[in-house]
């Protein structure tokens, strides 16, 4: 079943250079797609920050057939320009950052091990922004780089390292995972309540957690 639809992502891209559809490959291989899209709720609007190009659309609609409209930005250009290209159903990517968003407007943000590549200085205000355009009591999901356990984080970090500053194959300015007690103290400052922590690195070297949050009714 896996590789079925590891081959249904691959496709996806036949459009694209070689790298380009190796990439969502990989990070598909990588990561729990089937236990993030456990987390993100069936209903309402999707935005998908720091989309990339648009891996996560891909997996909601042609594996999961999710009807949900979803919105993709990223502020890479080139990757939107990729995911422009997929043709998914009732699906918009942007070259466009979350500031530039209206507020109160989506029932589901999303977060895809984007927080990394952020200075760390700057991700409270991301993640306020990110908040900022939930509508009240609407979910976040945030998926990180945790930095236990220690074997798992360098590890991550070490991959990480080669897909930033080797092959250049992600776009960011820094290189620094935070602790979930980091996450759960900036996404209580942006206005919402973390309902759980799961982790989604089972069967991976990898330290994948993801965060589910509500924005406050009066946030």
């Amino acid at each position: 079943m896996k590789f079925a639809i590891l081959r249904v992502v691959y496709n996806s891209y036949a459009f694209a250079p070689i790298l380009d559809k190796i990439r969502p490959a990989l990070r598909y291989s990588l990561f729990s797609f089937s236990g993030l899209a456990s987390l993100i709720p069936h209903g309402g609007r999707v935005l998908d920050v720091g989309c990339g190009d648009g891996l996560l659309a891909v997996y909601l609609k042609k594996i999961l057939n999710r009807t949900q409209a979803v919105v993709g930005i990223d502020i890479d250009k080139r990757k939107i320009r990729i995911a422009e290209q997929l043709e998914l159903s009732d699906v918009q990517f942007q070259y466009r950052d979350v500031a530039a968003m209206p507020s109160n407007s989506f029932d589901v943000v999303t977060i895809v091990h984007v927080m990394y590549l952020i200075p760390l200085a700057l991700r409270p205000q991301f993640l306020q922004q990110c908040v900022r355009v939930l509508k009240p009591l609407g979910t976040l999901v945030l998926a990180v780089n945790a930095t236990t356990p220690t074997w798992k984080y360098y590890f991550s970090f070490v991959q990480e390292l080669i897909m930033v500053k080797l092959l250049g194959l992600t776009a960011g300015s820094t290189m620094r995972f935070q602790s979930i007690g980091e996450c759960e103290k900036w996404i209580a400052s942006a206005g919402a309540t973390v309902s759980a922590v799961t982790s989604l690195d089972r069967g991976r070297p990898y330290s994948h957690v993801a965060l589910v949050a509500q924005k406050l009714s009066h946030a």
